[in-house]
């Protein structure tokens, strides 16, 4: 049973899919934002992380793609807008070839699919940073990736609060290794041609986990693909910008 959670009031439905290691925390209070803009926010926790930490099905690309299937079908959802983080961007463009039918259209933060030498290198960083023996010393290998410099220099204490708070449990630095070594297997190239649903990717100018260059060669690749960029955010840019992120839902 995967965990999930869904907005009281009336709205459309809008899946959120959290990205590498991260479950439905990762969204904080963003779930309210988007409610005041009409939508109807639809969390859950993959199987190993958050609330799900007692799973013990393997990670896969295709079982994870499946949950977001079950989690539309246990909510009673037909058809749903997603909105997706960085891998949960590449989940997200993995269920829409797969079940177009049951997907609206999607819109992405720091998602690319071109599985290049920069974004090998990227897996393999995550995979050393998850390996070290404790909480604390993976945040810490972490923290420079996650934020633009802006944001780091302006809000250090925000920064380092929300660092204080990320403290992975040994079962779901379990799971982020085994999200590592699927996602490292997936080839993209077959998949973003038969997405036909409209796709919105947004790239944060400050980024140096995903690089903006590689977002938009992702979006010229899918048939629909439309990209944005964000100035003065790097790859939490829906904290770091959120006028800018949110700026096409409330255009939907």
């Amino acid at each position: 049973m995967i965990p999930w959670r869904i907005g009281e009031d009336e709205g459309r439905p809008l899946l959120l899919v959290p990205g590498l290691g991260n479950s439905s925390r990762l969204f904080g209070t963003l779930p309210r934002s988007l409610a005041r803009l009409g939508w109807k926010p639809l969390l859950f926790d993959p199987p190993g992380l958050g609330r799900a930490t007692d799973a013990t099905r393997p990670w896969s690309f295709d079982a994870a793609i499946d949950d977001l299937l079950r989690v539309l079908d246990a909510a009673g959802i037909a058809r749903a807008t997603f909105l997706g983080t960085s891998m949960g961007g590449k989940l997200s463009i993995g269920f829409a070839a797969r079940h177009p039918e049951r997907i609206e259209r999607a819109i992405l933060y720091g998602t690319e699919c071109l599985g290049g030498v920069r974004a090998r290198a990227v897996y393999d960083m995550f995979e050393v940073a998850f390996r070290l023996e404790s909480a604390n010393e993976t945040v810490r290998a972490l923290r420079p990736f996650l934020f633009g410099r802006t944001f780091q220099e302006e809000h250090a204490s925000i920064v380092a609060d929300m660092m204080r708070s990320y403290s992975p449990s040994d079962s779901e630095k379990r799971t982020s290794l085994a999200q590592v070594a699927a996602m490292k297997t997936v080839d993209f190239a077959s998949l973003l041609e038969q997405v036909r649903v409209p796709m919105l990717l947004h790239a944060g100018l400050e980024d140096t986990l995903v690089d903006p260059t590689d977002i938009h060669a992702t979006a010229e690749r899918l048939p629909r693909g439309v990209v944005r960029d964000v100035p003065r955010a790097g790859h939490s840019m829906l904290l770091e910008n959120p006028s800018a992120c949110l700026e096409a839902l409330r255009d939907a």
